[in-house]
């Protein structure tokens, strides 16, 4: 039975990919570089803001890609609450998981600055035992140590925990952490980018997030092969 759960946040439960369109483009204007879509963006998302703004820019030299960097920091730093907002359903979602005892945390490669005061402005009611972004001298996901962590800040072991995550990275990570992982079609990656990194369970709408644990505890099963179903309650 799982007694915590690990949330991605841009793309899992956070929609932030408007301010991230907004700023990206912003710098690369500033910068005299080719601005790029929202699509193009969200395909960069997911290994930290290096990787982004490496992606975005095509600069891949230092010092020139630190110094395109530090400008976006300052700019996402100024504007990164503008347009985000959590998912349809997912506060309620996270609520009924809260209400069933279920510890839960989050972890992202987005700046550890701006992960936490996203966390508490956008889903205010919920109490998360931990929350970490990028933070110095720690790996990115998708290396396990950060999730390793988390367990040991929730008093949690591996078998205890289920991971949820909308990328390639997130599958990854919980391999690599040696967690299940259920991968959510919400996000920023298709269902079939997620089954080429090595998905195999997956839910459709943060309703079906309470059923995953409902599922675990044997109340009820789904023969399909999905986590979770229309209508997640137990």
């Amino acid at each position: 039975m799982y007694k915590c759960a690990i949330f991605d946040l841009d793309g899992t439960l956070l929609n932030t990919l408007p301010d991230l369109t907004d700023c990206v483009n912003q710098t690369l204007r500033h910068f005299g570089l080719p601005e790029r879509k929202s699509e193009e963006i969200m395909a960069f998302l997911g290994s930290g803001r290096t990787h982004l703004i490496r992606s975005a820019s095509g600069i891949d030299t230092q010092p020139r890609l630190e110094e395109i960097c530090v400008w976006y920091d300052a700019c996402y730093g100024a504007n990164y609450r503008h347009l985000t907002h959590a998912y349809d359903g997912i506060a309620d979602a996270l609520e009924q998981v809260q209400a069933a005892g279920i510890k839960m945390a989050v972890l992202s490669n987005k700046q550890h600055e701006m992960t936490v005061p996203l966390v508490a402005e956008c889903l205010p009611g919920i109490r998360f035992g931990a929350v970490f972004g990028q933070r110095p001298n720690v790996a990115l996901k998708p290396e396990a140590g950060a999730v390793t962590e988390i367990l040991d800040a929730l008093g949690c072991t591996r078998d205890e925990c289920i991971y949820f995550g909308d990328s390639d990275v997130d599958v990854r990570t919980a391999r690599n952490a040696g967690v299940e992982m259920v991968a959510v079609t919400w996000g920023f990656r298709s269902v079939e980018t997620l089954r080429k990194a090595g998905a195999v369970r997956f839910i459709h709408t943060p309703a079906e997030i309470p059923g995953v644990f409902c599922e675990a505890s044997g109340v009820r099963r789904q023969a399909s092969g999905d986590a979770g179903g229309a209508g997640s309650q137990c």
